[in-house]
């Protein structure tokens, strides 16, 4: 357990205060906890401090957390990239394995971090690899936008992702969290102000997700975008 607290004389105060909210929680759960692993670490004098793969502020904005999570995942895409040609050899399909590689470095604690999507200097971060990630898996011009991307790639917002795993942690059915998944992400594509020659090509989301013939390529990929050698 970690508490965080701005200063000394805040900090037994929010100590016990999440120890009572952590038994109470394990209670209701089923759990019983273990004295012997449970561990008090003070930042209060320090900016940040990494436990358990987290990096955890005093300000509890976890702009470090995502810094360093961007900054990990970053490299990890490069490596994996650079085995996946542009134009051939994979189907999307096949290439959108790599992207959950990354995905599980991006949404590792999002239960805990997802708030911090709200801001908008640390999630253009995540933003940005999330883009390149999606062009790798179409195999589509660097110059679309981010919307239009992820519906080609078939791949959601990274905060709705982020959303939808404090949804399944807090206990809500996993077949629902995917519903409102799919209904913020339809919700934003309809309403969008970018993509919309792709928009005109794929209005709903769904049937596009859920087709059960033919793949992507680099050149239907142009098409669908509306960048490349065909031009909208």
């Amino acid at each position: 357990m970690v508490v965080i607290a701005k200063n000394e004389k805040l900090l037994m105060t929010s100590a016990n205060t999440a120890i009572l909210r952590s038994m109470k929680c394990m209670k209701e759960k089923k759990l019983q906890t273990a004295p012997e692993k449970t561990e008090e670490v003070e930042i209060y004098r320090r900016k940040s401090l990494k436990q358990l793969g987290l990096w955890l502020d005093t300000k509890d904005t976890y702009r470090e957390h995502i810094d360093k999570t961007v900054e990990k995942a970053e490299k990890t895409m490069i490596a994996l990239a650079s085995l996946i040609p542009n134009i051939k050899v994979l189907r999307p399909s096949k290439r959108s394995v790599f992207v959950r590689v990354v995905h599980s470095q991006f949404l590792y604690a999002a239960p805990i971090w997802h708030e911090a999507m709200k801001n908008k200097k640390p999630s253009r971060k995540l933003y940005r690899i999330q883009k390149v990630m999606e062009i790798r898996v179409y195999t589509g011009s660097r110059i679309i936008l981010a919307e239009g991307a992820g519906v080609i790639a078939q791949i959601p917002p990274i905060e709705f992702l982020a959303k939808e795993r404090k949804e399944k942690y807090d206990g809500i059915d996993p077949k629902h969290c995917a519903e409102k998944l799919m209904r913020r992400w339809q919700g934003r594509w309809t309403n969008g102000k970018h993509g919309h020659w792709t928009w005109r090509l794929i209005p709903d989301i769904r049937p596009w997700l859920n087709q059960k013939h033919g793949e992507v390529n680099y050149y239907l990929t142009q098409a669908f975008s509306g960048h490349g050698c065909f031009m909208e």
